[in-house]
């Protein structure tokens, strides 16, 4: 086994114990022997506000951040790999903060009035044009300079000009979706279901 294959096994480890963790722990305090049972038991007859916890909050949530966080490597890679720099990264480059603009505006002016399912599908669809839109500049200025380090400058100018737009909409935004658009920017995965999963 080499070193590569070592290290790949040990986090592989270290995510199945922090994934079982997630699901066996939570707000509501439930009996390791309970979780156990609802999840190595195709019966919902157990106790089912323990299933509906752990089968339809828990192991979505589990899931999702799961996915999110390989999602997550998995573009910081392709960045750096596309860039041909190991420090491009959504962050350094304003595709994050490309992203939170987009979110800003449908937060603030946009999905007042929405469900929360609706609101989550447009904060999506927001943030990926706006990342987008950021990573699209950053590729035609790669056309135009071969310089990495003049990329990442203009991947910083491009984050701090998506914050000084994100700043005047909160200036005009009122209370209750300048909250809104806060808590995304913290970020959680509470709520989640087998829906936002997909």
């Amino acid at each position: 086994m080499n070193r590569n294959t070592g290290i790949f096994f040990v986090l592989t480890l270290i995510s199945v114990v922090l994934f079982i963790t997630d699901i066996l722990t939570g707000s509501v305090s439930i009996p390791i022997t309970d979780s156990l049972s609802v999840l190595f038991s195709n019966s919902s007859n157990q106790n089912e506000i323990v299933y509906q916890i752990i089968v339809n909050n828990r192991i979505p949530q589990a899931l999702t951040a799961l996915f999110s966080g390989l999602a997550l490597g998995v573009s910081g890679l392709l960045l750096q790999a596309l860039f041909q720099n190991p420090l491009a990264g959504p962050s350094v480059l304003g595709i994050s903060s490309g992203a939170s603009l987009g979110v800003s505006l449908t937060t603030m002016f946009l999905t007042t009035g929405f469900n929360i399912a609706v609101s989550n599908t447009i904060n999506i669809t927001a943030s990926i044009i706006g990342s987008t839109a950021v990573l699209l500049i950053i590729l035609v200025f790669s056309k135009i300079t071969r310089r990495t380090s003049s990329l990442l400058i203009i991947g910083l100018m491009m984050g701090y000009i998506a914050s000084a737009f994100i700043n005047l909409i909160s200036f005009y935004a009122t209370k209750e979706s300048l909250q809104s658009f806060i808590f995304w920017g913290m970020g959680t995965y509470s709520n989640t279901t087998w829906n936002d999963l997909i």
